[in-house]
């Protein structure tokens, strides 16, 4: 060990090991995380930044539209509500008779 790493406001700073004492950071010893630089250990760089992914521009498709099979049962239960709604009416007349 050669020296002690810490970080103060975003930045890297470095206590030299002078005989078997370290200099104190200027600003004292605070309350701070202070790491180990083992001497030929080297520090992985840090991860480049990933790039900006733009999309590439795709056409606009069509909308999906229903399938026939669909169309037909919606077609189907559209019936069912109105036959529904005639025997409501029908059923209205011959209670009240409207």
């Amino acid at each position: 060990m050669n020296a002690l790493r810490y970080n103060l406001d975003g930045a890297t700073r470095i206590c030299n090991q002078i005989g078997d004492i370290f200099e104190a950071p200027e600003d004292g010893w605070g309350e701070r995380i202070y790491v180990a630089n083992v001497v030929g250990q080297t520090v992985p760089p840090a991860a480049p930044a990933a790039p900006a992914v733009v999309p590439a521009a795709t056409p606009r498709q069509p909308p999906i539209l229903p399938t026939a099979a669909l169309q037909a049962g919606m077609a189907s239960s559209s019936m069912a509500a109105v036959t529904t709604a005639q025997q409501q009416q029908q059923q209205r007349r011959q209670q009240g008779g409207e």
